[in-house]
């Protein structure tokens, strides 16, 4: 049968009517942004550029309620079943959502075509026991398990995920990483750039709404300044008190948001670093040429930035901005590329993605309208909403800058 996959998991926005609100959008791409980086890689890895596909937007929130219709359709018609993963080994979900694992396992023991599996990683935040995936649930375990035994291989984030699906008593696992990281294509080459001021840097805090300085970043998850900046939210009733810069960078559109990932790039090639607690924003960044910097402490960021070699400084708090910039060392992550890029391109290989097989679907590709990228809907009250608070002077100030104030008028 010719190259034709079924994606599961795709968390990918092709049209407005896909993000005309904040819930449908959110339910789209799974709560995180981030989750449409990983298929919109995989599909321009395999086709050139992103193309619709036959697909389950949204796996952790499918109804299953014409399963058996979808079921022949994918055992009939397609020759793999493409899952997109995140950090899902964890114990618990990120958003509050609980995927219905037996509803899960029940379809997907049931599709007949090999599987494979981009992406699956592992979590924990540090306050776990070191065996906590001892603790996982039964269901979730054999979950993985039918994702392993329908698998030649699986791709996991990283070394510390392939243990501990050993530990689960599976063993056809590959530490590939993302396919996110090899968006780029196999020449990809980071070079530092002189830094003349902070505004030059994308992201560099974790959006302190009471921060001090103008700054710019890129939303992924955060739904009070998705409703202020997008869709047709009142943003009247927001009772969190920002700060004047914090305002200032939310006027200057200096924070963003995005449903396309092109779009998401050509924001951040305007800037000279990424500083991010944001893990596929960082490398959104670095595959738009930006040098780019993690700051998370958690299993997945550590685990990443250890196979690709990305600079990690966890303890960002007890380091300047420009020495961090100036300690960021990019020469391990480009001399590794190279060789992580063939691991990866091999790990394709091995489960039927053969140069052959992307070859021929770059020409189906070729032969198909190039997708325009929807754009959030601004949200009509937010200007309204910040010239009030401007001109009522309703912004968040420092104690220390009260107390001046007051000094200054006695």
């Amino acid at each position: 049968m010719q190259f034709n996959p079924f994606f599961i998991n795709t968390n990918l926005c092709y049209t407005q009517q896909e993000c005309t609100d904040l819930p449908t959008f959110l339910n789209n791409v799974s709560g995180n942004t981030g989750n449409s980086y990983i298929a919109y890689s995989v599909i321009k890895l395999l086709y050139g550029k992103l193309i619709p596909v036959a697909e389950i937007k949204n796996l952790w929130t499918y109804s299953f309620q014409n399963q058996e219709a979808l079921i022949n359709q994918i055992n009939q018609k397609h020759s793999h079943v493409i899952l997109l993963l995140q950090d899902q080994i964890r114990l618990t979900q990120s958003y509050g959502i609980n995927p219905n694992w037996q509803k899960i396992n029940t379809f997907l023991k049931q599709l007949k075509k090999p599987f494979i599996v981009f992406s699956l990683g592992a979590n924990d935040f540090g306050t776990e026991s070191t065996d906590w995936w001892k603790y996982l649930s039964k269901d979730f375990i054999q979950f993985l398990h039918i994702l392993s035994e329908h698998s030649t291989s699986l791709s996991v984030r990283g070394t510390q995920t392939l243990e501990i699906l050993k530990h689960l008593g599976i063993q056809n696992a590959q530490a590939v990483g993302c396919p996110t990281f090899f968006e780029a294509g196999p020449n990809r080459k980071i070079t530092k750039k002189p830094l003349d001021n902070e505004l030059q840097i994308l992201g560099k805090n974790a959006f302190d709404t009471r921060t001090k300085d103008v700054f710019s970043g890129v939303i992924q998850d955060e739904v009070a300044l998705m409703k202020i900046l997008f869709f047709n939210d009142n943003c009247c009733d927001i009772k969190d008190k920002y700060s004047l810069p914090f305002l200032i960078s939310l006027a200057q559109r200096n924070i963003a948001c995005f449903a396309g990932m092109e779009l998401w790039k050509r924001f951040v090639s305007k800037y000279k670093c990424c500083i991010s607690y944001r893990m596929h924003g960082g490398i959104l960044a670095l595959n738009a040429g930006i040098p780019a910097i993690v700051l998370n402490k958690d299993l997945r960021a550590t685990e990443m930035c250890d196979l690709f070699k990305i600079p990690h400084f966890p303890q960002f708090d007890h380091i300047h901005w420009k020495e961090l910039y100036e300690q960021a060392d990019f020469t391990p992550l480009n001399k590794a590329y190279p060789l992580l890029y063939r691991s990866f391109m091999g790990w394709l290989d091995k489960n039927g993605i053969t140069k052959q097989t992307i070859t021929q679907a770059h020409a189906f590709a070729e032969t198909l309208p190039d997708i325009q990228e929807p754009l959030l809907p601004l949200n009509p009250h937010f200007s309204d909403w910040i010239n009030h608070i401007l001109k009522h002077r309703q912004y968040y100030v420092s104690s220390k800058d009260l107390i001046r104030q007051l000094l200054q008028k006695i």
